[in-house]
């Protein structure tokens, strides 16, 4: 059950499709743009028949199950152990506010990873820390880099990205390129599988600069963290065309993406 239209809100628009769209291929059935008003307890369990618990919608919908997995976000653990007192500033949702050096409002107090709420993720945690390290007993100055995190959900099919999504790049930068590729990889023509393989390169028209890369398929978070490297080091699309692919491969159709597809005709509303 989704609150949403999709699964996995804040990733490339093409990219939820596909994880949607394969999610629904294996058999889960998806119940979209519902809400949850109660769950209760259901009198007997499974083995009598009946299912243990009850799902209630706030139109009136109910749904019988014997098992309620109920993912609700998260909020940082900060409450009750004296942070105000302390000086140290927190938002709305009670995450810390540090600078850009990890630097909270209180002079001798730093934080680092989830607790600042920037990106969520342990290995920018990591970096984070070995930051203030660095900064505050290395006698190595040096800021956490918060752009171009790659990032991955291991779900089925597996999504991974790096860079802008494409609606993020059409915000901030303008005119852009889209290259995409769908496919069913090799193996899975074999086996009779239905499983595909969709990927998607954005890049800057104004620079050739490639600034995103998203995958969903077999062994994304992996390909992704090899061309995290590339966007990283601010690569170009010239550059990824000059490379030569490993065959037969799924990473060698980042390298083979020849034509853009198609901009979208101006709706006459934008054009007036």
């Amino acid at each position: 059950m989704l609150r949403r239209d999709r699964v996995l809100r804040g990733f490339d628009e093409e990219c939820r499709t596909a994880v949607h769209e394969g999610l629904k291929d294996s058999g889960i059935k998806m119940r979209t743009e519902m809400q949850i008003g109660r769950i209760v307890a259901s009198p007997g369990d499974s083995k009598g028949g009946k299912a243990p618990y009850q799902i209630h919608t706030p139109l009136g919908g109910m749904i019988e199950t014997d098992l309620v997995m109920y993912a609700t976000g998260r909020t940082p653990n900060t409450a009750g152990i004296g942070l105000e007192k302390a000086g140290v500033q927190l938002d709305k949702a009670g995450a810390i506010a540090v600078d850009e050096w990890s630097k909270t409002t209180a002079p001798n107090i730093w934080a680092v990873g989830d607790v600042t709420d920037r990106i969520n993720l342990t290995p920018v945690a990591i970096m984070e820390g070995h930051c203030f390290a660095d900064t505050e007993f290395g006698r190595k100055p040096r800021k956490g880099d918060h752009h171009d995190v790659p990032s991955a959900v291991f779900c089925q099919p597996e999504l991974a990205n790096v860079g802008l999504t494409e609606e993020e790049a059409r915000l901030r930068l303008g005119e852009v390129r889209v290259f995409t590729a769908a496919f069913r990889p090799m193996k899975y023509t074999l086996s009779g599988r239905h499983q595909r393989t969709f990927m998607k390169l954005i890049v800057e028209a104004a620079t050739d600069k490639v600034v995103g890369v998203h995958m969903v398929g077999d062994d994304a978070a992996e390909l992704i963290q090899g061309l995290a490297v590339a966007i990283k080091a601010g690569a170009t699309k010239a550059q990824f065309d000059a490379t030569v692919g490993i065959h037969p491969t799924a990473g060698e159709e980042f390298v083979t993406m020849r034509t853009a597809r198609p901009e979208p005709a101006p709706s006459r509303k934008a054009a007036e």
